[in-house]
C-alpha cells in the first residue's frame, strides 16, 4: 500500500509540473507565426474566407482560449467586415472532459459587430456563399466520419455584450436592414438538446427598443415573449406592398409557442402611437390598440382577436373617413376554410353608433356579410363624404347585407326607416323603403320621397358596381307645390307657384369627373296649372324690345297704355313641357306658357347649373291684347285695323330662366308697326294716291300692304 501511495504521489507531482510547463508553453505556441499561419489556413478552409485575429491565448486551468480582436473578411481583404469582436473568451469545464464531454462553460462575446444577408435561400454572410455545411460534403466525397460514440456537447452560458447586428434583407424592394445596436443577450443551459434560457436585448437603429425572453431549442423551439418599446415602423413600408406607407411606435408584448418558423401559439397585446400607415386605398393615422391570441401557425391562425381604432383617423379611398375619437372597434376570430382561404367569424363591427354583427371570408375574392339593427345617421356626414354637407338623420339598417369584391356585388336589403339629406340650399329630402342588391345592381322599387311637404314616388337603380356604376332615376308626383319644390331643391324662394305634376326617367354615372349636373342624361315632362313665375312676362319684354326700334317709336305711348299693361302680369294660366337633358342643358320642342291674352310657344334650351337661355319661338296673342293694341293706338293717334288674333315671331329668348330677355326680328317690327302705327299718316296717304289713282285706290293699295307686312286681314276678293 505505501508503495503505491509512492507512485501516485509521484504521478501527481510529474503531472502538476507538466501542466505547469504546458502553461508556459502554449502562450508562446500560440503566438508564434507557424501556428498562426496554420490555424488562419485551417480557418480559410472551412469559412472560405479570411480569419485574423490580433492575439490569440490559451490557459489550461480551467481550460481557456482567449481571442482579441477576430475579423473574418472576404478573401483579400476587400470590404467591411462580415464579423468582427473585441474579443472572444472561451471556458470549457475541467472533469467532463475525463468522462469524454465537452462542456463549454461560459462562451463571452464583447463588442461583435455581424452583417448578415437574408435572401429568398434563407439568412447568409454577405459576400460568396460559405461552403457546404457539414454532414452535406460535394457529389463525389464521401462524409466525413461521426464523432466518436460517447463524446457530449453542452454549453452551460453564452454571454453577448456592447455588440451589433445589422441584417439586410434582400426579399423586398427596396432592400431593408435591420440595425440592432447595443445588442447583449444572455444565454444559459446544460446540454444542446435541452432548452436553453434566453434573454436579448437591443437598441434599433430606426427608433425603438426590443427584449425577448424565454426558451429556445437549436431545433427551433421556442417559447419566447417580446417586449416592444416604441419600435418606429418605418422599415416595415416595403412589407405593405406598392402603395405603402408607415410611421409610427410600436409599444407592447408578443409571446410565440412552438417551431420559430410557423409558431403554433401567438399572442399579442400591442399599441401603436402617432402612427401613420397607408396600404392602397385604406390609411390610418393616431393610435390603435391590438390584441390576439392565434393557434395553428401563420399559415393556418385560429384565434380571436380585438382592434381600437377610436383614437386613430381612418380613411378608405375617397368613400369612408373617420375621424380621430370617434369609437371604432372590430372583434372576431380567425378561422381557416375548408377551401384553404382565411375567414373571420363572430365579426363584431362598432363605427360611431353603429353596431354590426357577420363574418368575413379572405380568398380569391374578399366577401362581407354584416347586419345591423337601425342605427341613427345623425353625423355620418363626417364619415361618409358623399354625405357632406348634407346633414343626413334617420336611421338605416342591414338586413342580411353581404359584400363580395373584384368584381364588386352586393345582396341582402339596407332598410331606409327613414332616410333624411339635406341638399345644398335646400330644405330636407326624407326618403322611406329600402335598397336591395341583386349581384351587380342595387335597386330601390317604389320608395317615397318627401320633399317640403310634397311627395313623389321614386325607382331607383344603380348597376354595374363592379366597373363603372351608373344611376337611374324614375320619378313621379301629381299635385306638388312647385314653390315648395322649387326652393327646397334649389334654394330659390317665392319664384315659381302653381300645382305641379311631373314624370321623369334620369340617369349618370355615380361620382366621376363631371359635375352631376352636367353629366346628367333623359327626360322628364312637366305640367303646371294656374300659378305664376315671378317677374316674368314675354308679353312685356316683347313690347319693350319693340319700343327701342326707331320706326315704332310712335308706339312708345300705345305701350304704356293702361288698357296693355294688364297683360304685362307675371301670372299664368299652365304651363307644359317636355325637356331632354344631356351635357349640362335642359332642350325642348314643346314648351308652352299660356298667359292672360297670349301664348308663348318656345324651342331651345337652357343650363341646368346657370339657367342661360338659348331659345326662340312665337307669341300668340289673342284677339282681347289686339283689341287693347288698338285702342291704344288710336288713343295715339293711329287708325289700326280690326282686332283679331296675330302671332309675334321671337327672334330669341336670352338671359336667364328668372330674368328673360327677347329679341324681336327687323321683319317683326316692321309688321308690328306698320299694323298698329301708321295713324292719321294712312288718311293723307289714301286721299294722295286716291287723287292720283282714282276714288278707293288708296285704301285697296294700303290693306294690301298692312296684310303682307303686318298680318292684317285682307279686304274681300283681293288674292
Amino acid at each position: 500500500m505505501r508503495l503505491l501511495m509512492r507512485f501516485a504521489a509521484a504521478a501527481v507531482v510529474v503531472l502538476v509540473v507538466g501542466l505547469g510547463a504546458l502553461l508556459l508553453a502554449l502562450p508562446r505556441i500560440a503566438a508564434s507565426d507557424a501556428v498562426r499561419a496554420r490555424l488562419e489556413a485551417a480557418a480559410r478552409d472551412a469559412t472560405g474566407r479570411d480569419v485574423r485575429w490580433q492575439e490569440l491565448s490559451f490557459g489550461l486551468l480551467p481550460p481557456r482560449l482567449v481571442v482579441l480582436e477576430p475579423v473574418v473578411q472576404e478573401p483579400g481583404g476587400s470590404g467591411d467586415p462580415l464579423v468582427r469582436a473585441e474579443q472572444v473568451d472561451l471556458r470549457l469545464a475541467l472533469l467532463p472532459l475525463l468522462a469524454r464531454s465537452v462542456v463549454i462553460d461560459s462562451l463571452r462575446l464583447d463588442g461583435v459587430t455581424l452583417r448578415l444577408v437574408r435572401t429568398p435561400d434563407g439568412v447568409r454572410l454577405p459576400g460568396k456563399q460559405a461552403p457546404p455545411a457539414a454532414g452535406k460534403p460535394p457529389a463525389g466525397e464521401a462524409p466525413e466520419p461521426e464523432p466518436a460514440a460517447g463524446v457530449a456537447l453542452a454549453v452551460r452560458q453564452l454571454e453577448l455584450t456592447n455588440s451589433r447586428l445589422m441584417l439586410e434583407d434582400r426579399t423586398v424592394s427596396p432592400p431593408v436592414t435591420w440595425d440592432l445596436g447595443e445588442l447583449r443577450a444572455d444565454v444559459r443551459g446544460r446540454s444542446l438538446e435541452e432548452p436553453l434560457d434566453l434573454d436579448v436585448s437591443a437598441a434599433l437603429g430606426s427608433g425603438g427598443r426590443l427584449r425577448v425572453r424565454g426558451t429556445t431549442k437549436l431545433d427551433g423551439e421556442i417559447d419566447l415573449t417580446a417586449n416592444l418599446e416604441g419600435l418606429v415602423l418605418a422599415p416595415l413600408a416595403p412589407y405593405l406592398g406598392k402603395q405603402r406607407r408607415a410611421a409610427g411606435a410600436l409599444t407592447g408584448t408578443v409571446t410565440a409557442r412552438g417551431p420559430a418558423s410557423a409558431p403554433e401559439s401567438v399572442k399579442a397585446d400591442l399599441v401603436l402611437a402617432d402612427g401613420d400607415v397607408r396600404v392602397e386605398d385604406v390609411g390610418l393615422q393616431g393610435r390603435v390598440v391590438l390584441k390576439a391570441e392565434l393557434t395553428g401557425g401563420l399559415e393556418k391562425p385560429n384565434g380571436s382577436f380585438e382592434v381600437d381604432a377610436t383614437q386613430a383617423a381612418l380613411a378608405y379611398g375617397s368613400a369612408f373617413t373617420k375621424p380621430s375619437g370617434t369609437p371604432a372597434t372590430v372583434r372576431g376570430r380567425l378561422v381557416p376554410r375548408p377551401d384553404g382561404s382565411l375567414g373571420v367569424d363572430e365579426v363584431r363591427l362598432q363605427i360611431k353608433n353603429l353596431d354590426a354583427t357577420g363574418r368575413l371570408s379572405l380568398g380569391k375574392r374578399t366577401r362581407v356579410e354584416l347586419d345591423a339593427p337601425p342605427f341613427d345617421l345623425g353625423g355620418w356626414d363626417a364619415l361618409l363624404p358623399a354625405l357632406a354637407g348634407t346633414q343626413p338623420q334617420g336611421k338605416l339598417g342591414f338586413e342580411k347585407l353581404a359584400l363580395a369584391t373584384e368584381p364588386l356585388e352586393v345582396r341582402g336589403r339596407i332598410a331606409l326607416d327613414p332616410l333624411r339629406v339635406s341638399l345644398e340650399k335646400g330644405q330636407p329630402i326624407t326618403v322611406r323603403g329600402a335598397l336591395e342588391g341583386s349581384g351587380a345592381a342595387l335597386r330601390g322599387a317604389g320608395l317615397a320621397v318627401d320633399v317640403a311637404g310634397q311627395s313623389a314616388t321614386v325607382d331607383l337603380d344603380v348597376t354595374s358596381l363592379a366597373t363603372e356604376p351608373r344611376y337611374r332615376v324614375g320619378a313621379r308626383a301629381e299635385g306638388a307645390d312647385a314653390n315648395a319644390l322649387v326652393t327646397a331643391l334649389a334654394g330659390k324662394k317665392d319664384v315659381l307657384y302653381g300645382p305641379l305634376a311631373f314624370q321623369s326617367d334620369l340617369s349618370g354615372p355615380v361620382g366621376g369627373p363631371e359635375p352631376a349636373l352636367e353629366a346628367i342624361q333623359g327626360q322628364a315632362r312637366l305640367e303646371i296649372g294656374k300659378g305664376r313665375l315671378r317677374g316674368v312676362s314675354l308679353l312685356r319684354g316683347a313690347m319693350e324690345r319693340l319700343a327701342s326700334f326707331a320706326e315704332a317709336a310712335i308706339l312708345l305711348g300705345a305701350l304704356k297704355s293702361q288698357r296693355l299693361q294688364r297683360f304685362y302680369g307675371d301670372e299664368f294660366e299652365s304651363v307644359s313641357g317636355t325637356f331632354r337633358l344631356g351635357q349640362g342643358r335642359a332642350r325642348t320642342n314643346d314648351l308652352t306658357i299660356v298667359y292672360r291674352g297670349y301664348t308663348a310657344d318656345l324651342v331651345g334650351s337652357f343650363g341646368l347649373v346657370d339657367g342661360a337661355l338659348d331659345m326662340t319661338g312665337k307669341l300668340t296673342i289673342s284677339e282681347e291684347v289686339d283689341q287693347a293694341l288698338v285702342q291704344a293706338a288710336l288713343e295715339s293717334g293711329a287708325a289700326p285695323p280690326e282686332p283679331k288674333k296675330k302671332v309675334i315671331p321671337l327672334a330669341r329668348v336670352g338671359g336667364t330662366l328668372g330674368s328673360p330677355r327677347v329679341d324681336l326680328s327687323p321683319q317683326a317690327v316692321a309688321s308690328l308697326a306698320s299694323t298698329y302705327a301708321l295713324g292719321r299718316r294712312r288718311e293723307k296717304l289714301e286721299q294722295k294716291i286716291d287723287e292720283t289713282l282714282g276714288t278707293g285706290s288708296g285704301k285697296e293699295i294700303l290693306d294690301t300692304l298692312e296684310g303682307i307686312l303686318g298680318g292684317r286681314r285682307k279686304p274681300e276678293g283681293t288674292p
